[in-house]
């Protein structure tokens, strides 16, 4: 196995991890919105989880200059989404908190 193969199957492996993170963050989302009369934010969560994959891909490929760039622009908009989410999951979290 060359180390080329390792970084493959490392790089799938903690995509998948992150994918379980972010599905359990959706369903945490849907949960807290089911009651709100707006039900589309909790399908945000993918976006991530299609960057992230895409970057992985473009990782594990290991071409040239160009996919390296694309490669970076999907990691920062899997980690702005990320940010942006969480915090409108927090909000969500806490405004149902103080409303009981």
């Amino acid at each position: 196995m060359t180390l080329d193969s390792v970084h493959q199957l490392i790089s799938l492996y903690l995509w998948f991890l992150i994918s379980v993170i972010l599905t359990i963050y959706l369903l945490l989302a849907r949960l807290y919105e089911s009651s709100t009369t707006r039900t589309f934010y909790h399908w945000g969560f993918l976006i991530p989880i299609l960057a992230f994959g895409g970057a992985l891909i473009l990782e594990a490929s290991r071409s040239n200059f160009a996919n390296g760039l694309v490669k970076d622009v999907l990691w920062a908009i899997g980690g702005g989404s990320i940010l942006i989410l969480a915090v409108r999951l927090y909000w969500l979290m806490m405004a149902k908190r103080t409303d009981a």
